[in-house]
């Protein structure tokens, strides 16, 4: 059952991110607002039973010729004390999607956004670390066609800034054909060995895959039984889950969530 309906913007809700903030208490949610709009959607929620009531920010609002703006995330930049977000926009028709961004400290005002990572090609569906090294990690879908495209691919930058980057040493693609939605999610999973699990929509057949990573972000395994051409149930994810996010929870609110919605 849905537990959030936008009743704002475009009254639609794609490729939700939320991320818990740095008060410990409010997860900030980001989301497409539609396919064709220069805004995103905002909520908060601390319990993820009740939420806000949502905001339309017009992120490329000032940007002349944006097509769309897709698939937004933040980061919280604590040396800056404030909130990085980062989406896909093309500003000319069926022409090359880049990675934007925009600095707010409270979801409400932004700076101008710049593009921040622009390869030549059409890039969409990023997500991005801060590594141990103080090194920011691109991952992002190549979004050309052909069989050594369609894939998920990673780049690195030292600093994030107006603009940021520049993202160097682009990788070869990561994860298997027809994926997109990546998103590398720290920790571990029961019987696995890895500081770094990458999850990504396999849009062609309806489910996540998920591959694990090596310390040295340069290797990515299929986890097995959850490959986009052999799933099976050694990882479980809610029917039709798609392109979305991962956050950590308590004990106590897994146990809130499951009576909330039984």
């Amino acid at each position: 059952m849905p537990v959030l309906n936008a009743t704002i913007g475009q009254k639609s809700i794609r490729d939700p991110f939320v991320n818990l903030g740095p008060d410990n208490i409010t997860y900030h949610i980001v989301t497409t607002n539609s396919w064709a709009t220069k805004e995103i959607l905002y909520y908060n929620t601390t319990d993820f039973i009740t939420f806000s009531t949502g905001q339309v920010l017009p992120v490329m609002a000032n940007i002349p010729n944006t097509q769309c703006t897709w698939a937004p995330e933040w980061l919280f930049v604590s040396s800056k004390q404030m909130y990085f977000v980062f989406w896909a926009s093309s500003l000319t028709a069926n022409g090359d999607k880049s990675i934007w961004g925009a600095w707010t400290k409270d979801f409400a005002t932004f700076t101008t956004p710049n593009i921040i990572f622009s390869p030549g090609y059409t890039v969409i569906d990023a997500d991005m670390v801060l590594l141990p090294n103080n090194t920011y990690l691109l991952v992002f879908k190549d979004e050309r066609d052909g069989t050594n495209y369609k894939a998920v691919r990673h780049a690195y930058s030292s600093t994030l800034g107006d603009p940021s980057g520049p993202f160097v040493e682009i990788s070869n693609t990561v994860s298997p054909y027809l994926t997109e939605g990546p998103e590398l999610v720290v920790g571990a999973i029961p019987g696995l060995s890895a500081p770094y699990f990458l999850y990504y929509d396999c849009f062609e057949d309806g489910h996540y895959g998920v591959s694990q990573v090596s310390a040295d972000l340069l290797t990515y395994t299929e986890v097995p039984g959850t490959s986009c051409t052999s799933y099976g149930n050694s990882v479980n994810f809610p029917d039709e889950c798609r392109h979305g996010s991962f956050v950590p929870i308590s004990a106590a609110m897994l146990k809130a969530l499951i009576a909330a919605y039984p």
